[in-house]
C-alpha cells in the first residue's frame, strides 16, 4: 500500500488518497493528525505528503511524522515536499505569507530525524522523534523554493 497524505485534488496512480477535506473527493476522508492511524495502513510501503506537513505545528509535524514510521513497513520511505526557508527575500515571502503555515523547514531541519546525525542523536531523541534509518534532503530541481526529503525506515 502507498498513501498520498493531505493529497488534495492531486490522485496519483498506486497511492491511495486521503485528505481532510470531502471537496477533493479523496479516496478516503481522514484528519492526519488523528493518531493512531487506521490499522489497515500498517505496513505501508511509501507515505508522500506533498505540501501538508508545513500546515502542521511543531508537535503536530513531530506526531505525524512518529505515526507514518510506525505505519511504514521496515525499509519503506517517507517522501515529502514543503516550502524551503532560505535567507533570500523571494523564497521568505513564500514560506511565511501564508497564514496557514506553521512549521518551516531549512535544509537541515531533517537531520533532527535522522539517526545518523547528531542532530538526531541528541535533539530529535529529546523532542520524542522516531529517528529514521536514512534521510536525504535537498532542494527541489525544478524549483528551488521547495524541499524534497526522503526518509527510509
Amino acid at each position: 500500500m502507498k498513501l498520498n497524505l493531505g493529497s488534495g485534488d492531486q490522485k496519483m496512480e498506486g497511492y491511495v488518497a486521503v485528505d481532510i477535506s470531502e471537496k477533493c473527493n479523496p479516496d478516503i476522508v481522514y484528519d492526519i493528525r488523528k493518531t493512531p492511524y487506521p490499522k489497515e495502513w500498517n505496513n505501508c510501503d511509501e507515505v508522500r505528503c506533498d505540501n501538508i506537513l508545513e500546515h502542521l505545528t511543531p508537535d503536530e509535524l513531530i506526531e505525524v511524522t512518529n505515526e507514518i514510521y510506525e505505519i511504514l513497513k521496515p525499509g519503506g520511505k517517507l517522501w515529502y515536499r514543503v516550502p524551503l526557508l532560505k535567507m533570500e527575500w523571494e523564497n521568505m515571502i513564500g514560506v511565511f505569507t501564508d497564514p496557514t503555515h506553521k512549521s518551516f523547514f531549512t535544509i537541515q531541519t531533517p537531520s533532527y530525524w535522522d539517526k545518523n546525525s547528531p542532530r538526531g542523536k541528541v535533539y530529535g531523541r529529546d523532542y520524542g522523534i522516531n529517528l529514521w534509518s536514512k534521510v536525504e534532503a535537498r532542494e527541489w530541481d525544478k524549483n528551488t523554493k521547495f524541499l524534497i526529503c526522503e526518509m527510509i525506515k
